[in-house]
C-alpha cells in the first residue's frame, strides 16, 4: 500500500514537473527564441562555420520542425535549433557574406604591391604615428591590376600625412589579412576588425609612401564644405553632429 503510494507520488511528481516546464515554454516563448538566436551568434563569432554548412542543416532541422508539428517536444527542440542557426547566419552575413570583388574573398592579393582609394574617415595622428580607413579601389601587383571593395586600415611609422578625409591615395605597402587569436580567450583582433568592417591591414613605413592622387575625390558635397573649412571650425561641426557627417 506504502510503494503504491510512493509510486503514485512519483508519478505526481514527474506530471507536475512536466506540466511547470511546458507552462513555462508556453509562457515565454520569446525569450528561448532571443537566447537561441544570441546564442548561435556567439557561437559563430568564436568559430568559422562556412555558410552553405550553416544553411544546409538550417533547411534540415526546418524540415524536421514541420514533418513534426505533433510531437510537441521534437517540434520545440528542433526550431530552437533552426533559430540558433540562423543566428550564427546573422552573424555571417555580417562578416563573411562579402561581394565577390570584396578584398577578403581574394587572398592572393594579400602581398607587397600598390593600393589605391579614398581614405573613409578622420585621420588620426598620434606623434609619429598615423591611422586611418582606407575604401580601397584598387590593389595593382607585380602581374596585373585588379578592382576591388572593402575597407582597410592602414598605420603610417613615421613622416607627416598631408593626405586627409575624401583624399584618393596611392600607397605602397604590403597588404594583409589579420589573423585570428592563437590562444584560446585571448583577444582576436580579426574579429574586432571584422565588427568593424575592416577586413585588411597595410603597413607603411614612411609618408613618402602615400601619393595624393586627387583631394576630396570620395566625400560627399557636405563633407567637402566641412573639410575645406579651418580644422577649430571642423571640430566644433564633428563635436555637434557627431557621426552625420558622412559619405553621400
Amino acid at each position: 500500500m506504502g510503494q503504491a503510494v510512493l509510486c503514485r507520488g512519483g508519478m505526481d511528481f514527474a506530471r507536475g514537473s512536466y506540466m511547470e516546464q511546458e507552462t513555462f515554454q508556453r509562457r515565454h516563448p520569446a525569450l528561448w527564441a532571443v537566447l537561441a538566436f544570441a546564442a548561435g551568434v556567439v557561437i559563430a563569432s568564436y568559430a568559422e562555420i562556412s555558410p552553405r554548412w550553416l544553411c544546409g542543416v538550417a533547411f534540415f532541422f526546418w524540415a524536421v520542425a514541420l514533418l513534426c508539428r505533433r510531437v510537441r517536444w521534437w517540434c520545440d527542440i528542433a526550431l530552437l535549433i533552426l533559430l540558433l542557426l540562423l543566428g550564427a547566419l546573422r552573424y555571417q552575413s555580417y562578416t563573411e557574406l562579402l561581394p565577390f570583388h570584396h578584398i577578403a574573398n581574394h587572398p592572393p592579393l594579400f602581398v607587397q604591391g600598390v593600393v589605391r582609394g579614398h581614405i573613409a574617415e578622420e585621420v588620426e595622428r598620434d606623434g609619429e604615428r598615423t591611422r586611418f580607413v582606407l575604401a580601397i579601389e584598387q590593389v595593382e601587383t607585380d602581374s596585373a591590376l585588379y578592382n576591388v571593395s572593402g575597407n582597410v586600415s592602414v598605420a603610417l611609422h613615421s613622416g607627416f600625412l598631408a593626405a586627409d578625409f575624401g583624399d584618393r591615395v596611392e600607397i605602397h605597402g604590403h597588404l594583409r589579412r589579420p589573423t585570428h587569436a592563437r590562444n584560446p580567450g585571448a583577444f582576436d583582433y580579426r574579429n574586432y576588425l571584422q565588427r568593424e568592417d575592416i577586413h585588411a591591414t597595410l603597413s607603411v613605413r614612411s609618408a613618402a609612401e602615400v601619393l595624393i592622387i586627387d583631394r576630396l575625390a570620395g566625400a560627399s558635397l557636405s563633407a567637402r564644405g566641412i573639410y575645406t573649412t579651418p580644422w577649430g571650425w571642423r571640430r566644433c561641426v564633428f563635436s555637434s553632429c557627431g557621426p552625420l557627417v558622412c559619405w553621400g
